[in-house]
């Protein structure tokens, strides 16, 4: 299952808003092999989504490598995070709850990455959101629908 899907709405609600869009995607998704089918993935779901190439990086780190069982560093992930911060004048975060998509480990280590670097950098002025996978919460949007 390719994660990028569930950042899709948001993506799409921030473009038309006006907002300049930086993807930064923190592996190759290698896990069984399929690396470069996932970049591509990435790539054509950019291009649908009008992001510009040069506002996508994938990070290829010998830590990081994609599957369930691969702990990420979070130390390592808050300083890849709060390179691009800089690097890419970056004032919104969006990233994963702390349950990523379908419990994904590296999901999960994305998200307290984002949590170290928040505890660690506390004099930036940053605004970080969490994704819910609407995927997971449908009866729970049923019951607002129905009752709003």
């Amino acid at each position: 299952m390719n994660p990028f899907k569930f950042f899709t709405p948001t993506i799409n609600f921030l473009t038309s808003k006006g907002h300049n869009i930086q993807i930064l995607c923190l592996s190759t998704g290698g896990a069984e092999g399929k690396g470069n089918i996932r970049k591509r993935e990435l790539f054509q779901a950019c291009v649908t989504l009008k992001v510009p190439m040069q506002q996508v990086k994938i990070v290829d780190h010998p830590d990081l490598q994609d599957g369930f069982g691969k702990v990420w560093n979070r130390s390592l992930l808050a300083k890849i995070i709060e390179e691009e911060i800089t690097n890419c004048s970056i004032d919104m975060i969006i990233t994963f709850d702390f349950y990523g998509v379908s419990g994904h480990c590296n999901h999960r280590d994305v998200h307290y990455g984002v949590c170290k670097l928040l505890h660690d950098t506390l004099q930036r002025d940053i605004e970080v959101w969490e994704l819910v996978p609407q995927a997971f919460c449908g009866l729970v949007q049923l019951y607002l629908y129905e009752h709003s």
